[in-house]
């Protein structure tokens, strides 16, 4: 699920929406998506609450899409 940010188009949740590789993040509730970049690349953050008493930080990343771990 991701959250609502107003469901602005461009907005960093739509982005997610919208991301070839969203389905590679962990499983849980995601809670919030900022942007930003790495390593010169776009990137969202995604905060996800894991259900299980423990979040994780993971940064969608593009051209080419992939998921990394940040904590």
């Amino acid at each position: 699920m991701v959250p609502s940010n107003g469901g602005e188009a461009g907005s960093p949740s739509n982005e997610l929406s919208t991301a070839a590789c969203r389905d590679q993040l962990p499983a849980g509730t995601i809670i919030a998506v900022g942007s930003g970049t790495l390593d010169g690349r776009r990137a969202l953050v995604v905060l996800t609450d894991r259900g299980n008493g423990s979040r994780s930080i993971d940064a969608v990343v593009a051209d080419p899409c992939e998921v990394r771990p940040l904590a």
